[in-house]
């Protein structure tokens, strides 16, 4: 499979992680992660989280995992770039014997808000000849200059709107 051969919104399967207090003390352990806040619950409320949490080699590894178990059995990941903004977290849940569960939402594309927020900062930028698009789930940008194209994306990169940016097909 190639990555011209996958399109976007792609169904990705339901992938559960359990984490319970001693998997979490264990993968900092194993990441030489030691910072209180991944084991002592008392250290992670005083600095404002409501409790202990995985460090982002987790999140990553979880993210290898959703990609692999999607691709097939004789997949792998070579090379990770996934902004952790790609997630969003739903409440936490009480759960059975004493645990917690929390489900995490992998977002695909641009929603319609953040389509006309980014285009209304486009727009403010005052640059002349950039026009901007929303085409399904990407914000298509165009411009008759490359500087002033690049002016944009410094810009944008620059703000943070929440989610992670991507920029393609940047032509001459």
């Amino acid at each position: 499979m190639k990555w011209d051969d996958i399109a976007v919104p792609c169904d990705l399967p339901e992938t559960v992680d359990e984490i319970s207090y001693e998997r979490v003390v264990m993968n900092a352990g194993t990441t030489w992660d030691y910072i209180p806040w991944h084991f002592d619950p008392d250290y992670a409320r005083s600095h404002g989280h409501p409790t202990i949490f995985v460090n982002t080699m987790h999140l990553a590894g979880f993210v290898d995992r959703i990609a692999t178990d999607w691709a097939g059995p004789y997949s792998r990941v070579v090379r990770r770039k996934v902004s952790l903004k790609l997630l969003s977290y739903g409440r936490v849940e009480e759960a059975a014997k004493g645990t917690v569960r929390q489900t995490a939402t992998l977002n695909v594309g641009i929603s319609d808000e953040k389509a006309r927020e980014i285009g209304k900062f486009i727009k403010g930028l005052g640059l002349k000849g950039v026009s901007h698009q929303v085409q399904g789930q990407q914000l298509r940008v165009s411009g008759k200059k490359r500087d002033d194209l690049q002016t944009a994306i410094s810009k944008l990169r620059d703000n943070d709107f929440g989610i992670p940016l991507q920029f393609e097909n940047f032509r001459d």
